[in-house]
């Protein structure tokens, strides 16, 4: 018996070869004195099995602290799209239950809990005396009695070198419910096999917003065995819209769903993590080196189609409408294997257009298609069922709510909420609310009749909720606005089912509702000021800002308002409070992770949210800084901000940038001339902005900086000549500079000296990455 309290454990599994082993574990954790939910015991035949599953979740629901979720994986209970374990699975995760995978034979995780670490048991079977079973348990225990579910290998280190996004919870938020969508599926499955005419390495499916999109591609990605990653791309997340990061977690979902693949990331020539860095700036070749290349070294040319699903492409849109995510995946395709398929979700966006056209079957999700009909349809006889009662006219009221949603999803869903909140009744047919506007007033107005209570008390929790980065958690909302979280959690309950709650988190149904709130016009009296949201925020923030700066160490996780208060600071309008706090951070004198944090969290709000033009605010603070107090680190920091936003159409902001940055390393390099690693970085930094020159089409001006960075990199040359990374460099400020010289015999020459520096390291047997790319310039 165990020295705490027993266990709750539920044991999902394949009803095939293995389940020998599940009875194992079954016995040997009951010995153990934990209790277990094993369907052979508990299911009789002739009765329900669906029932008794669900029981059995709601079994473990009644004690979370103690409840564990254990999931056997093989091919049979991980299989796509009928697999009964990963209903079980699905229905665990929702109800926020602690997940436990094993793998018992070989096979790909659902992606929906890929980023889990799972434990090895697949030596443990068949039962007898010769395998690890014995170990292997204990280590079981160990995880599950003291939540010590970290093992050694190389899928550990991916995960922590790659920290994919977790989309689980975006896809479990829009699968309760789901129906219909075959039409569709069926569709995808022709063009995945090649049946359609003209089949593309894209299908792009076009809609309105709130027609369905996100459901469409979290049900895909749940129930299609093709689909081997997914991407759900936010605006309102600079995480999700950021094409590295999205890389990031492309390359650990393949790694999780592709055998052979994971393999040759294994034997790279160089860790993953070196890729990483060296490419952090460059999408394209990140994407190359550890998408493109591992997949074609893995030799599966005449695999069947796999899919990877990226939601929302639209909202990773720039401002002037360019989608670096559209030109990277355009770009890429050309180069990767004709198996590797992407299904797409967006508006209909020119960028996004001319980007695609290329490389993509579009298909358009029109409100008006009969099968879309269709579908609203079906989700709304098996909803409206309970609501209906005797002598109610189920037609009538069907057809009017298809007449009122105009084809749209989101409408029918709101509607739905209205119900069952009671903010609206069947008996009202003939005039349910027109528009979704409509229905979002009529629910406010059942919601909160009294004005005074709404602004003040709901109003405050709903401008944090629009004003925050990302989504706030109970403790949050709770400190900020000075109130015990038991009087939040009342707050969450009254605005009921259209704001949920996801891992403590605070997420609205869908963005229409947040656009109603912060529109005056159509919210009217239930308005929301997201700028006051920001407000709050700015004014909670530095009295928490202070104790971090006094701290020696950063909580990234723990401390949102310190991270993020700047920007607060920035959108509620406050310039002068930003503008010291921005100068407190820079010239404290102590070198500190959560300096550089918080100055780039800010700089990268800014930078990708406002014209260059037309934004002068956060520009002056920066143009007042001193280059001397700004230091190295941040001076690092504002390099990799402007790396990251040159091929997103911001050129004149990674100017501003990079000028800054230069003059840093030109004041540093005033204190200490003969600093080696500050030449250097002047040199990277007078290349960063001769290449934005360049790229403006100012070659006079890319000239003298070209010519500048030259001047250095033969300089550290002559210093050590050992280094064959200065030779690298030195051989591409020459190839720089030879692109802008109008001097014709200047440019052979510049040319010829970098293939004389490029022969001799390959003669003398060299191995470089970046070498590699000079050898493909002079096909040596």
């Amino acid at each position: 018996m165990p020295e705490k309290s027993p266990l709750r454990i539920f044991i999902s599994y394949g009803h095939d070869e293995y389940a020998e082993l599940a009875e194992r574990m079954k016995n040997d954790l009951k010995e153990r004195g934990h209790e277990v939910w094993f369907d052979r015991d508990r299911i009789r035949p002739g009765t329900d099995f669906e029932l008794y599953i669900e029981d059995g979740l709601k079994w473990l629901t009644e004690d979370k602290s103690r409840a564990r979720f254990l999931y056997l994986m093989t091919p049979h209970s991980v299989r796509r799209p009928d697999g009964f374990c990963l209903n079980e699975l699905t229905s665990a995760m929702m109800k926020e239950l602690s997940i436990f995978p094993v793998m018992v034979q070989m096979s790909e995780p659902p992606l929906s809990i890929c980023r889990i670490q799972w434990l090895d048991m697949q030596e443990c079977f068949p039962s007898c005396e010769n395998t690890p079973y014995s170990v292997k348990f204990e280590r079981l225990l160990a995880a599950l009695e003291d939540r010590n579910w970290d093992f050694e290998g190389f899928e550990k280190n991916l995960l922590k070198v790659l920290n994919p996004i977790d989309f689980g919870p975006d896809m479990l938020r829009h699968l309760k419910d789901f129906t219909g969508r075959e039409w569709l599926k069926k569709e995808i499955e022709e063009w995945l096999e090649g049946k359609r005419p003209g089949s593309k390495q894209v299908f792009w499916i076009k809609g309105k917003p709130g027609i369905g999109k996100t459901a469409i591609s979290s049900w895909l990605a749940s129930t299609m065995y093709e689909v081997v990653a997914v991407h759900f791309f936010r605006s309102d997340s600079t995480e999700k819209r950021d094409p590295v990061r999205f890389i990031h977690t492309l390359v650990y979902y393949l790694s999780t769903q592709i055998p052979e693949y994971r393999e040759q990331l294994e034997v790279l020539s160089q860790p993953v993590e070196h890729y990483l860095e060296e490419y952090k700036n460059d999408p394209n070749d990140l994407f190359y080196n550890l998408v493109i290349l591992p997949l074609h070294r893995a030799g599966m040319k005449d695999r069947k189609a796999l899919a990877v699903v990226i939601d929302g492409l639209d909202e990773a849109s720039e401002e002037s409408g360019d989608n670096e995510i559209a030109r990277l995946i355009a770009r890429q395709l050309e180069k990767a294997p004709s198996w590797l398929k992407f299904i797409v979700t967006s508006r209909s966006e020119a960028g996004i257009n001319a980007e695609l056209q290329g490389v993509t079957n579009p298909c358009e999700l029109d409100s008006a298609l009969e099968e879309n009909e269709r579908d609203i349809r079906e989700y709304l006889k098996m909803k409206l069922k309970p609501y209906l009662e005797e002598g109610m006219d189920e037609e009538k009221i069907i057809l009017e709510i298809l007449q009122k949603s105009e084809g749209l999803f989101v409408y029918v869903n709101a509607f739905m909420k209205a119900l069952e909140e009671k903010a609206l009744t069947l008996k009202d047919v003939g005039n349910f609310p027109g528009k979704l506007g409509e229905i979002y007033y009529t629910y406010f107005s059942s919601k909160f009749k009294d004005e005074d209570d709404y602004c003040e008390n709901i109003s405050p929790v709903l401008e944090l909720i629009l004003a925050t980065v990302e989504p706030p958690d109970i403790e949050l909302l709770s400190e900020v606005l000075g109130h015990k979280e038991t009087q939040i959690l009342r707050i969450i309950r009254r605005l009921g089912s259209l704001f949920e709650r996801n891992e403590n988190r605070i997420i609205p149904f869908h963005s229409t509702l947040t656009e109603w709130l912060a529109s005056e016009d159509r919210s009217f009296r239930y308005y929301v000021s997201e700028k006051e949201g920001h407000k709050r925020l700015a004014e909670y923030g530095p009295e928490k800002y202070r104790k971090v700066m006094d701290r020696e160490e950063y909580e990234t996780d723990k401390d949102y308002v310190v991270k993020n208060l700047e920007i607060h600071l920035y959108e509620a309008g406050m310039d002068e409070e930003l503008e010291e706090l921005l100068k407190e951070t820079v010239e404290s004198s102590e070198e500190k992770v959560w300096k550089t944090v918080v100055f780039f969290n800010v700089c990268d709000h800014v930078i990708e949210r406002y014209d260059f033009d037309k934004e002068e605010r956060l520009k002056k603070i920066i143009i007042e800084l001193s280059p001397s107090a700004i230091g190295k680190s941040l001076a690092d920091t504002m390099n990799e901000l402007g790396k990251k936003h040159e091929n997103r159409g911001k050129s004149l902001w990674c100017l501003f940038v990079h000028e800054k940055v230069l003059a840093v390393y030109e004041s540093l390099l005033e204190k200490d001339p003969e600093d080696e690693n500050l030449q250097r970085n002047l040199g990277v930094s007078l290349n960063d902005v001769g290449r934005i020159h360049e790229g403006l089409g100012e070659g006079k001006k890319a000239l003298e900086y070209y010519r500048r960075t030259l001047e250095i990199r033969r300089l550290l040359v002559e210093k050590e000549p050992r280094i064959v990374d200065r030779y690298i460099s030195l051989a591409f400020a020459l190839l720089d500079i030879s692109r802008v010289t109008t001097n014709e015999e200047e440019k052979r020459g510049f040319v010829m000296e970098a293939k004389s520096i490029t022969k001799s390291l390959v003669d003398a047997g060299v191995s470089h990455l970046e070498l590699n790319t000079l050898r493909k310039i002079f096909s040596l």
